[in-house]
Parts: C-alpha cells; structure tokens; sequence
C-alpha cells in the first residue's frame, strides 16, 4: 500500500494526479483504516507515517492526519510537527477548529517518550507553540489584548501562521477579524518596516483601517528610519490615514516630509524608491480628482514626466516606471488626445500586470481594443489570464501557456469557474456560449441569484454554484471549510470546493472565466456569425406580475427602465443632479431597476426634476435578480451605466441606452466600428464620452434619443 503514495520528490502537479488516482481507487475511509492496520507494528508505522501524514494535509484531511499525529507524538516521534497541523488547520478550517486541536493535543504530550539527551526540551517547546496558537487564536477571536502583549515571546509556529491566516481571512471576507490579525502582523515581527508595510498595502488600506495604520506606522517610526528604499510609502499611507482621521495638521506636516523626500538629491540609490513613492502620490491625487478637473490632471501629466525624467533619466519610460506610464495615458486619454494617449498605452501593453487585471491595465486593455490594437490588447488579456492561473494548474489538461501557445484557449468539454459579480457573469457565459458556436459540453461555475433564469435560457450548459461567508446565500465559515475537506492545498478554495472538483474531474478540464476574455481579444473582437441567438428568456409568471404592477402607472407613458450606477458611486456611473435632461422629459414612467437605491435619490429626481421613480413592491433589486430580468423585459426600452443591469436587460432584446461615461468607458472594447453599436448586442447603444465629449454630452444626448423613441412610439 505505501508503494501507491507519492513522494516527496514529485512535484505538485504531479503529486496532485497521484492523489487523485488513489482517491479515484478507494475511499478515503478504507485507505486510512488499511494504512492504519499496517502502521500497527512501530517499524511499519515509521515508515508510513512520515509519508502518508503529510499527504493527508495536504488534501485537507485534517481530521484523519489528527489521529496519526498524536500517534506519532505517543510512538516518540518529535512532537514539532504537530505545530504544521495546527498553523494548517487554522489557515483552512478555522479557530474553532485549530482551538480543538490545541486542547486535544495538551494531554498527549505528557505521554509522549520523546526524548534529546535526556530532557523535555523539544516537548516543552511544542507547548509554547500550542500556548502561541491559544493567544493568536483568542486574540482573533476578540481578546481584549494589545497587539504587542499577543506577540510577546511568540514561539516561530504560530508566528509564520498568521500570513497564511490572514489571506484566508480576506479570501472569506471576515473583515473584522482580518483588521485583528492584520494589526497584529507588524508586532509580531518587532514593528520592522517591511512587514509593517506588507500588512498595511495587503489588508488595512483596502480595508480603509486608518486607525489602525497610523498606529503601525507610528511603531514602525520609532523602529526604523522611513526615508530609505521601499519604507518610505508606509509615510504616504500614513498622511491618508492621518487625514482621514481629521488631523488635517499632521497630515501637512507628513506631506511635507514626504515633498521633502521625493525632492532630496541625497542616496542616488533610493531614486527607484522615490519613484514608486512618487508614483503612488500621483495615482492617489489622480483618483481624487475624479478625471474632469482638466487643470489638475494637467499638473499631474506635467509631475509624472518631470520625475520620470529627473529620478530616471536616459532610461525608457516603461522601464523607469510602469505605474507613472499608465497614469500618463490615463491621463491623456482623459484630456482628450487619444492619440498620446494610444502611444504610451502600446508602450504600457508589455507590462507585466502581476495577476487578473489591476484596473489600470484592464483600462488600457478596453482602450486599445476600441482603437483596433486588438493583439496588444490581447497581449494583456493573456498575461493577466496567466496570472490567475497560479490557483488552478494542477487539474488542467492543457497547461495555460501551452493554451496560449496553441491559440486554442476554450475546450469544447469543461467546466468554467466564475468570478465575483452577476453582471460578470452574464458576459462570460454569453461569451463562451458563442465563441464555441454553442458546440460545447460545460458546467459553469455562477452567482446562486442567476442560476434559475441561466437554466431556462441556455438549457446546454449546466450551472453550479459555490458556498461563500457573503451575501444573500451565506454558509457558515465552519459549513464553507467542510465543503472544501479533500480539496488539494495547490487550488484556490474560494472559488473552488470538493463538488466543483469532482466536476472538473467529470468534464476532463477547466476553464477560469478570464480565459474567455483572452479568447475573445485574441480573436480580435469577433464572435463567430453562425453562432446561435442568446437571449435570456424571463419567467412567464414573473413576467405576468410586472406587466400587471405597470399596467397601474399612469397611461399613455412609455416604460423606461432606468439604472444610473452600481453599488457604489464610480466615475463610470452618475449621479441623480447630472440626469436632468432625461428626468425632465414629459411622456414616462420611470421605473428604477438600480439596486440598493436611496430614498434621498427618491426624493431628489422628485424634488429637482419633479420625476416620480417608481419601484415594483416585493422585488429585491439586489437579490431577486430573476424578477428584476422579468421585470426589464417588459420595458420599452432601458437606460443604464456599464453594470449589472445592463447586460440583464440588454440580453432580453430590450433596446438599451447605456451611459457610457468616465474616460471612454471600461466598455469600449465593446463599442463597434459605428462609434456606439454593441460588438455582441446589437439591441445595446454606447453613449460613450469619446463621441459625445463629456458625462454631461452624454446625458443630453440621452435625452435626445429618449425623445425620438418617444416621438416613433406615437407614430407608430
């Protein structure tokens, strides 16, 4: 039997296949309990245990790899290895979990024989371990403990745990305790620099934990000098948190230091860091200036160049500095020279993006696109598909450079894992579905809110979902860990679980959702013309209700479905005070399909624009997405910003008008070669800024639209 478990020399993927093959031989269950039988003499336990343990955690059996490890401990084998079980399960399964461990583990250290010249050294170092996992674990549960109390004296296990445990707490969204543990971080490593700034970039500041950072930095000041190599941005992000503390004097004074810093002639050697810095502080006023103050984004254009120039001089660009490049053609493209901006955006294509897309190479990826550099664009595409790619080798067929070497990105046979967002959705499983000519056997990884209206119109293609810790159909973080035990440590587990994976091994191969977009690029932009007709198909009985609810809107309007942002305010979407030229027009019903809308919304397209926006009752916007599509079929037509519900509505048939503002739009690459027709939906119209010159260009345009349909409608 130990002949069939891999070594230690394979690599991963090839210890993953071995895995499988042996998992595919016999269950779980009986191969523990046949090894089991034959570890009963010490000797074969020897042998076995040091082999078959391992792999257990590997596959995330932690409960069977418990029972040989106190074995083992009893057996006088080094009870160090218990601390890699521990920071294991607490990095997959959770405190509860980890805590169980810790206690169950107590006793059998006392009865352990193992012994170095004669003392308890080596256990007595394996109970401060399980004591460091107690107090991390208490601390993350809530302990009224000072960061630097916890990390006092922490034994190396559960010290080089909490890395780990922090991205897994990201991954499953439980903020609160990720601001914990991300706090704790720097303490543990004496308040260096590095670590202090590792957690800061990874954790706090996404997290928006100002508190917390002005903290860190402040220790990380009294450790260590900020003013050298990449130290110096923890000052940039302490004069944000600083400001949005209050404390508008200090934050000057930090800025001023910084100024100072970026500025100073002093240690040639830090001019790549004062770059970086420099780059990060133009990127933060970039986005503070929302893309329409010209005067300041001159300025911004005219700072990048001159640091590039001064801290790098001789050197390309890109070279000297990919974040100022891409900012540069931000900039340009949102001053209006496309042109410029088309140059430095080729230059900026052969940067690396580091992983699936940073929104600034999405950006330039959507722009080249729309200016016909498809294969640059695609370049792009492919890097940041790579990126992704890391997670999910192990169960592919093909490799993805292999794919991308080959051209042939989509198998016509596999299952195609998804990302976070309804509205991404849509477009991939649109997407796919014609790329492959509808000629495809898949199981498509979506959103649990689309799954019913998926399977009623495009009944070819089987929909799965996956357990999440957020939103309307929440696990438990205890279910959602079960759900993933015998998932191999190599594959993400957020987007993954031990059922999708036995469907990949059903399907014979895998797809991530960022390959149909490489695909698409790579094809410059073209869909197949024999590829079958998509169109979501609404439920009948919710499509009876709406039209009865619109039947009770005064008479003779037509129907406008209206959405004019997405969760959050964004420079692409718009707010209620820019849309009076559409909310003004006499002859409509407006009915809001815009989720988590306000009444201050209600009450201001009332009070400015003397508009009534009207809400069905009982629908969900957010949620009840079948019933939102149902409801948007029955419109006349739909007005939207690039979002969720533009897709939902546009892939009815409705005719759409979508507000395509900020730089462009994210959806140019969309845009066909008549400056506003939708490249996949022809029923979908772009009112993009690049033909109409300005957010408030596009709205009256809009309203000028709004006005011939209206006038047609009558004819008619």
């Amino acid at each position: 039997m130990l002949e069939l478990l891999p070594n230690s020399e394979l690599s991963v993927e090839q210890r993953y296949l071995a895995g499988l093959e042996l998992f595919r031989s016999r269950p779980i269950d009986d191969l523990d309990a046949e090894l089991s039988k034959q570890a009963a003499d010490p000797s074969d336990f020897d042998r076995i245990y040091p082999v078959w343990a391992p792999f257990l955690q590997e596959w995330n059996y932690f409960n069977h790899a418990i029972r040989w490890h106190e074995n083992a401990v009893r057996n006088g084998h080094s009870p160090y290895d218990i601390s890699s079980l521990i920071a294991s399960v607490w990095e997959k399964r959770g405190n509860s979990a980890a805590l169980s461990i810790c206690d169950e583990f107590d006793p059998v250290l006392d009865q352990t024989s193992y012994r170095i010249n004669g003392d308890r050294f080596h256990v007595d170092k394996a109970r401060e371990a399980i004591a460091g996992f107690k107090r991390m674990i208490a601390y993350e549960d809530g302990a009224d403990m000072h960061p630097r109390e916890v990390a006092e004296n922490l034994h190396d296990a559960p010290r080089g745990a909490i890395w780990e445990r922090s991205w897994q707490l990201l991954r499953i969204s439980q903020n609160e305790r990720l601001a914990r543990m991300a706090a704790l971080y720097p303490y543990i490593y004496g308040n260096d620099p590095g670590p202090t700034l590792d957690a800061v970039e990874a954790f706090l500041v996404p997290g928006k934990r100002w508190d917390s950072i002005v903290e860190l930095v402040d220790a990380a000041r009294e450790k260590g000098d900020l003013r050298h190599g990449q130290a110096m941005r923890l000052l940039h992000w302490q004069q944000i948190a600083v400001e949005a503390c209050g404390d508008t004097r200090r934050s000057g004074l930090i800025a001023a230091e910084i100024d100072s810093l970026i500025n100073g002639t002093e240690s040639p050697e830090d001019d790549p860091h004062r770059l970086s810095l420099a780059a990060l502080r133009l990127w933060h006023r970039y986005r503070e200036a929302g893309g329409s103050d010209t005067g300041t984004l001159s300025d911004l254009l005219a700072l990048a160049e001159d640091l590039i120039g001064r801290l790098a001089p001789g050197q390309p660009r890109i070279e000297a500095s990919p974040d100022l490049t891409m900012l540069i053609a931000h900039i340009l493209e949102d001053l209006g020279d496309s042109a410029e901006a088309l140059k430095v955006y080729l230059e900026a294509s052969s940067s690396d993006p580091g992983g699936y897309l940073p929104e600034p190479h999405w950006r330039a990826c959507s722009f080249l696109a729309g200016a016909g550099h498809w294969r640059e664009a695609a370049q792009i595409q492919c890097a940041g598909a790579a990126g992704n790619w890391i997670n999910y080798q192990t169960p592919a067929r093909l490799q993805p450079t292999e794919r991308h070497a080959s051209g042939n990105l989509l198998p016509r046979r596999a299952v195609m894992l998804n990302t976070n967002g309804i509205g991404d959705d849509l477009w991939r499983v649109f997407m796919l579905r014609q790329m492959l000519r509808g000629n495809l056997e898949y199981a498509c990884v979506v959103d649990e809110r689309l799954v019913a209206l998926l399977e009623r119109s495009v009944p070819e293609i089987e929909f799965i979902t996956r357990s999440r810790t957020t939103g309307m159909h929440q696990v438990t973080a205890e279910q959602f860990h079960e759900e993933r035990e015998g998932l191999h440590r190599s594959i993400e587990s957020t987007m993954t679980s031990v059922a999708i994976m036995r469907k990949i091994e059903s399907y014979g191969d895998v797809v991530i959702s960022e390959d149909v977009f490489a695909a698409y690029f790579t094809a410059g932009g073209r869909l197949p013309a024999d590829a079958p007709e998509f169109r979501l198909v609404a439920d009948t009985g919710m499509t009876t209700a709406a039209r009865e609810w619109l039947a009770g809107l005064p008479s003779g309007n037509i129907n406008v479905g209206l959405s004019w942002r997405s969760g959050r305010i964004h420079r692409n979407h718009y707010t209620i005070d820019e849309l009076g030229p559409i909310l003004t027009l006499p002859g409509i019903n407006w009915v809001v399909l815009q989720y988590l809308v306000t009444e201050e919304e209600i009450d201001e397209a009332k009070t400015r624009f003397g508009a009534d926006l009207h809400m069905m009752p009982g629908v969900d916007l957010m949620n009840d997405i079948d019933r939102v599509m149902a409801l948007g079929a029955c419109m006349d037509i739909m007005l939207a910003t690039p979002s969720t519900i533009e897709p939902l509505v546009a892939m009815t048939g409705i005719p759409t008008l979508s507000l395509a503002a900020g730089y462009g739009s994210v959806s140019q690459y969309r845009i066909s070669d008549d400056g506003e027709t939708d490249r996949m939906l022809p029923n979908l119209t772009h009112l993009s800024q690049k033909r109409y010159g300005n957010r408030q260009g596009i709205v009256e345009e809009a309203a000028r639209r709004l006005t011939a349909f209206i006038q047609s409608r009558r004819i008619s």
